[in-house]
């Protein structure tokens, strides 16, 4: 069988596990790219073929020598080369899931099968770093340019958009998707379906619930 072909099978299996569309996108997009390489570079293009030093090969290559968004000019930096190690990781995550479902299908030799066992391909160490959180004035400064030329539905609106998002942490998306039926206001919290269609609830404090 070849890589490509098995690639269509995980794809698949991927859609009816019922992935959100841009997990989706997201796993297409980096195996696709590590098939190209393969292709490239002139490995064979059967998926028994690939070996861990082909693997260790690529996930080499993101890291230094890679050259993000190559193909776009108006998007590329010129003094950058090799993905950050977040995304290297990310894109190892994703093989190696698409490596379990092969292994559950039988697809692989029993060499394979233990390539990614007890560290043999490890992810690159991403550095800890906290994020910055948004600052009280910075706040202010949104929630009074809600009041600019609205009219108070809309800018009521608009002040119960940013607060929740402020006071929740939830995503856009998730926020976006919220219907009537999953918001308590009693209890000031609501249903949210995030990343895997995973639902959770989600509160909110009284300043947002004012709106």
């Amino acid at each position: 069988m070849t890589l490509a072909t098995a690639l269509d099978l995980f794809y698949q299996h991927c859609r009816v596990r019922n992935l959100s569309p841009l997990t989706l996108k997201r796993y297409h997009a980096d195996l696709s790219a590590w098939c190209a390489w393969r292709a490239r570079h002139g490995y064979s293009p059967a998926l028994v073929d690939v070996t861990i030093d082909d693997l260790r090969a690529y996930l080499d290559y993101l890291l230094y020598e890679h050259i993000p968004h190559g193909s776009n000019p108006q998007r590329r930096a010129d003094d950058t080369i090799g993905c950050a190690p977040e995304t290297v990781s990310s894109v190892r995550k994703r093989i190696h899931t698409a490596w379990m479902f092969w292994d559950a299908e039988n697809l692989l030799s029993e060499a394979q099968k233990a390539f990614f066992v007890r560290g043999r391909i490890p992810a690159p160490k991403v550095p800890e770093q906290i994020r910055p959180t948004y600052r009280r004035d910075l706040l202010d400064t949104l929630l009074a340019a809600t009041e600019r030329g609205q009219v108070p539905e809309t800018a009521a609106r608009d002040r119960a958009i940013i607060l929740l998002l402020f006071d929740t942490g939830m995503r856009v998306a998730e926020l976006c998707s919220v219907d009537d039926e999953q918001v308590e206001l009693a209890e000031q919290r609501a249903i949210i379906t995030g990343k895997g269609n995973k639902q959770r609830h989600m509160f909110w404090t009284s300043a947002s619930g004012r709106y």
